[in-house]
């Protein structure tokens, strides 16, 4: 009996054993498997963050780009010397035309135009307005110029138009006694 229950020992002891090793391996698996996902989730939190990286990079160059070709054209047209030695003040009323009146050269015209279509090109714009000191709306003074995308009769693109826009005018005293 005693090699009866000395085997039965060794048996439970094995069994235990065993157990105590299963649970240890199993213990030891689940550490390495949260070790294992928690370095994923930060390749991959990483790569997130690189990608997103790129794409403001590439945002802030576009927009970087935007505002040199927008300073650029800008530039040109103020530095004009047709735009620099305009004479007189902006017109006074819708009818005036500024190429008409010899204020501005038919060639500054189309040169503004092209300028104007240029940067339409990269920007979405409706119109640009010239306006010279002393622009006053309150005073229902209209803009010297004014380019916009509306096309000229018979023209495939978008040029400046030969007429004038007319004057937004705000509801004032002014204009409502006329």
């Amino acid at each position: 009996m005693t090699s009866l229950s000395s085997n039965r020992t060794r048996q439970a002891l094995s069994q235990i054993v065993f157990s105590i090793v299963t649970l240890a391996s199993f213990a030891f698996w689940v550490v390495e498997l949260n070790f294992s996902l928690s370095s994923h989730v930060a390749q991959e939190n990483e790569l997130l963050e690189h990608h997103q990286q790129n794409l403001l990079e590439h945002h802030a160059e576009s927009i970087r780009d935007l505002l040199g070709n927008l300073y650029q054209n800008a530039r040109i047209i103020s530095l004009l010397p047709a735009i620099r030695d305009v004479q007189g003040d902006n017109r006074h009323a819708v009818h005036e035309n500024v190429v008409q009146q010899g204020r501005l050269s038919i060639d500054t015209h189309w040169m503004l135009q092209q300028v104007y279509a240029n940067l339409a090109a990269y920007v979405r714009l409706s119109e640009i307005y010239y306006v010279l000191d002393g622009f006053s709306p309150e005073k229902v003074k209209c803009r010297f110029l004014c380019m916009t995308t509306q096309p000229v009769t018979g023209s495939p693109w978008c040029q400046l138009r030969t007429n004038p826009k007319p004057c937004p005018m705000k509801m004032n005293k002014l204009n409502m006694q006329k």
